[in-house]
């Protein structure tokens, strides 16, 4: 009997595990497709050259991810919009190595427009 529960209990949280996976896949892929379509976005206006689209995306992938984690903590509404905001700001300050001068202002005025802090 006690092998059997044990058995169970394995069987069940291997199933957990899985779904766990799939979601965190899942939102993964929305994540990355929200990004290229940003990107997209962003390029037509900003026309980055190859190696800038590429880290451009990688960053905008990151924050979006960094940003999900914020919207899903277990804290006051205040306190999530006080973080998205430190974190909007921040990739900002990081777009600064990515993009030129001319770029960086005119992602200054795209980015309110494009990714309004929720």
């Amino acid at each position: 009997m006690k092998k059997f529960m044990f058995l169970l209990f394995l069987a069940i949280s291997q199933l957990i595990l899985v779904q766990e996976t799939y979601s965190q896949d899942d939102s993964g892929n929305k994540i990355e497709k929200l990004a290229k379509d940003l990107v997209r976005k962003y390029q037509s206006q900003l026309v980055m050259n190859k190696d800038q689209l590429r880290l451009f995306e990688e960053k905008v992938t990151e924050f979006l991810s960094r940003a999900e984690k914020i919207r899903n903590l277990d804290i006051p509404d205040s306190e999530k919009t006080h973080m998205l905001s430190l974190l909007h700001e921040q990739e900002t300050a990081e777009m600064d190595g990515i993009l030129t001068r001319p770029q960086l202002k005119r992602y200054q005025r795209m980015k309110p427009l494009l990714q309004p802090i929720e």
